[in-house]
């Protein structure tokens, strides 16, 4: 079985990138590069499937003079030899003229299996290889998990959304390409390293395939994200701070519900209080047994902060005052107002609190 597997080099990943001077590209100067990550994946997928099948891995690279040290590593790794084609401008060609070239030099080898991996890391298109297939005039499948060779025929497991995957058969020749994660990569050894050097590296050039044509999509500008956040220190003690995070994180950035850090007015208990078996979305608590309401107007003070037997009250829990009675709300509340839903409990707090506060009077 003769298999290629087509290999781009890219920035490391943890590189710091600057924008040069014409802004439609990366400073490559001072840069350090390695094999795309998942080109890395289909090398080592190639390379297994050699070990249990036989045959034969060849690395195809294309890019400048640079990338010789991608395919030097892909050699050391296990592959047989080397395509290079060498083109200096790479960043001028879109993936249509990328796919040309590399189809190109595929097509006179005639391979049993091509494979690409999923996307490169610096551009991130993933489409090289879905074209390259398209302009061999093979079958192709994406984002591949495993391929299993039953004769003239592959067996593959494709990644689908959601935790789904897709078994197909597909006929050699075919074009695969590879997700990363699939296997455990390699480590070039010393005597791989050895044998590198004298392993054969073709050389090619674009002309030399029929120049790719001009790109029909075209980078007009790189440029550095902008920085629409800011960061805020809030003031005072660690408390007064916490409900300022707190209030910002419920309100502004809406990361927590209301309803999820209400606590019993009277004993401060939010896990035991809870309304269980509630729907967020109805806002209808069930009742909770065995919760007393207020007694007097000294228990259920004001919608900032609430006194239960002596003991100061977290203002959110007027969260619970969505109207109504202590009974329906089974929180110790004495609302005299109907619920509102969750959505609008302050509202609902301050119609509670009035009426609850003419009714305790009355009583008196």
């Amino acid at each position: 079985m003769k298999i290629i597997v087509a290999i781009k080099q890219v920035p490391v990943r943890d590189s710091q990138l600057r924008v040069d001077a014409s802004g439609k590209w990366i400073q490559e100067a001072d840069l350090s590069f390695e094999i795309n990550e998942p080109d890395a994946y289909a090398l080592e997928e190639a390379l297994q499937l050699k070990e249990k099948h036989g045959g034969e891995v060849i690395a195809l690279c294309l890019g400048p003079a640079r990338a010789a040290q991608t395919i030097r590593e892909a050699l050391a790794k296990g592959a047989d030899r080397a395509i290079h084609i060498e083109e200096e401008n790479l960043q001028a060609l879109d993936t249509l003229g990328v796919a040309k070239l590399l189809a190109a030099a595929a097509k006179n080898e005639n391979p049993d299996l091509f494979l690409t991996g999923l996307q490169s890391d610096d551009l991130g298109y993933g489409q090289t290889g879905v074209v390259a297939a398209e302009l061999l005039g093979l079958p192709h499948s994406t984002i591949i998990m495993s391929v299993e060779v039953e004769g003239s025929k592959i067996r593959v497991k494709r990644e689908l959304e959601d935790g789904w995957f897709q078994h197909i058969e597909m006929p050699l020749p075919a074009v695969l390409t590879i997700q990363s994660g699939i296997n455990k990569l390699r480590y070039a050894t010393l005597m791989g390293i050895k044998k590198a050097k004298t392993k054969e590296i073709k050389r090619v050039t674009s002309v030399e395939l029929g120049a790719a044509p001009a790109a029909n999509a075209v980078i007009e500008k790189i440029y550095l994200p902008q920085k629409t956040k800011q960061a805020q220190i809030f003031e005072g003690d660690a408390k007064s701070a916490a409900a300022k995070l707190v209030e910002k994180l419920k309100f502004e950035v809406r990361l927590i519900r209301a309803w999820r850090t209400q606590s019993c007015v009277l004993c401060r208990d939010s896990s035991r209080h809870m309304m269980s078996g509630i729907r967020a979305s109805a806002g209808v608590p069930t009742r909770h047994a065995g919760v007393r309401a207020p007694q007097s107007e000294e228990e259920y003070e004001c919608t900032r902060g609430f006194r239960a037997a002596g003991r100061e009250v977290a203002p959110d829990v007027v969260g619970n005052a969505g109207g109504g009675s202590a009974d329906r709300l089974g929180h110790g509340i004495a609302g005299g107002g109907r619920g509102r839903g969750i959505g609008d409990w302050r509202a609902g707090a301050r119609s509670g609190n009035e009426e609850s506060r003419q009714s305790l009077r009355g009583r008196s």
